[in-house]
């Protein structure tokens, strides 16, 4: 039996509900140093999610970086844990899942490839990393502007529409754009202090 220490389970895709609650088990002296690590998981039953998020709790680091999709039940139960849950594997986030997630998901998402106005508003001030986006609509730049002074990172958009562009330039934390090559010139009129005619606007990225 493994009885102290930090646990990595990188090759394990799967866990049932009872392997859950033996790890859950694991005679540890303290959460420093002592988590359960899942990088390799990659599906989870709701039962099996409920026990991670509510009997592990601080003994579990909160991350599953390898799970694509994330069904609502699951979503659910997860969300019940104390913390964040940390989920950067994601490439599909849903209205129902992300909503389950509200206040609980860290706004780390770097292969998320679309994103709903109603996923976006549920994110919050968590939203973070976003690099996998190759689109953005309006709707969803304009709820991403008014969430939080976080960082923000949108480095996989190749294009942007002046409307979306507008409401990032009012986004009031930084807004990273490097993989732009272009910038909407009726968006780059709000950048400018037109009594002075110089760039007002100090925190946004432009590389490309």
């Amino acid at each position: 039996n493994h009885t102290g220490g930090r646990l990595h389970l990188k090759g394990i895709t799967t866990l049932s509900t009872e392997a859950v609650q033996a790890l859950a088990q694991r005679k540890v002296g303290g959460p420093t140093g002592q988590q359960v690590h899942l990088e390799g998981l990659t599906s989870l039953s709701a039962e099996a999610a409920a026990v991670l998020a509510q009997t592990m709790g601080q003994f579990w680091d909160g991350r599953l970086p390898a799970m694509k999709t994330i069904p609502v039940d699951v979503a659910r139960a997860l969300a019940k844990r104390q913390g964040t849950i940390s989920l950067e594997g994601l490439t599909t986030l849903p209205d129902e899942t992300a909503q389950a997630l509200q206040g609980k998901l860290d706004g780390n998402l770097p292969n998320l490839t679309s994103l709903t106005p109603v996923s976006a508003k549920a994110l919050g001030e968590s939203t973070r990393i976003l690099n996998g986006l190759t689109t953005l609509s309006e709707d969803v730049a304009q709820v991403i502007a008014d969430n939080g002074r976080n960082g923000l990172h949108l480095n996989g958009l190749k294009t942007l529409t002046p409307g979306a562009a507008k409401f990032l330039c009012k986004r009031e934390g930084d807004v990273y754009l490097n993989g732009l090559t272009t910038f909407p010139d009726d968006a780059l009129k709000d950048l400018v202090d037109p009594r002075i005619g110089t760039v007002t606007r100090r925190n946004l990225y432009l590389k490309g």
